[in-house]
């Protein structure tokens, strides 16, 4: 790596060890609020059911996180040796999670995720900012469901995309940075 400047180096270092691409800070932590939804939504209460809605939303909100960080990383591959970097926003909401994956390169499955994820995020909406609008509880029920399966269904959606920038990461390590 003689002659590479700092940028170069790091970047080389990162795709070379596979351990330091894109994925979920602790995955492990993220499957237990998963059961805690999975729980909440069986207990058949209203605080149940909008914790679990809550919960699937924090999840989709994780996984457009990490497709995000796949897409700039594939980015700065795919323009190297130009440097290329992307601010650090961990505060970001979700629909600017959206917008900006919108706005980035094609994947996989992306129309489809972006799709689910805005039903989602409505479904939150609807729960969150108009709960006192609705008049009664009725409905929170369904609600939780539905928040359930675009949960699921972006999950599904969520893990070809990854896996798809793995393979593309895995194919730039052995075609473009060669020892």
């Amino acid at each position: 790596m003689a002659g590479l400047n700092k940028y170069d180096r790091a970047l080389c270092y990162r795709l070379h060890d596979s351990t330091r691409w894109p994925d979920f800070p602790d995955g492990n932590f993220l499957d237990r609020l998963d059961r805690v939804a999975t729980r909440a939504l069986a207990k058949r209460t209203t605080e149940g059911y909008l914790a679990a809605i809550l919960i699937y939303h924090q999840l989709a909100e994780e996984i457009l996180r990490l497709l995000l960080c796949d897409a700039q990383f594939h980015i700065q591959l795919a323009v190297f040796p130009v440097h290329i970097a992307f601010a650090d926003r961990p505060k970001q909401m979700f629909g600017q999670l959206q917008q900006q994956l919108a706005e980035t390169v094609d994947f996989w499955e992306k129309d489809r995720l972006i799709e689910k994820a805005n039903q989602l995020n409505s479904v939150r909406i609807g729960i969150v900012h108009k709960l006192t609008r609705r008049g009664s509880l009725a409905g929170v029920a369904k609600e939780a469901k539905k928040a359930r399966r675009l949960c699921e269904a972006i999950f599904g959606h969520f893990e070809v995309a990854h896996d798809s920038f793995r393979l593309i990461f895995h194919d730039f390590k052995k075609n473009l940075f060669v020892d």
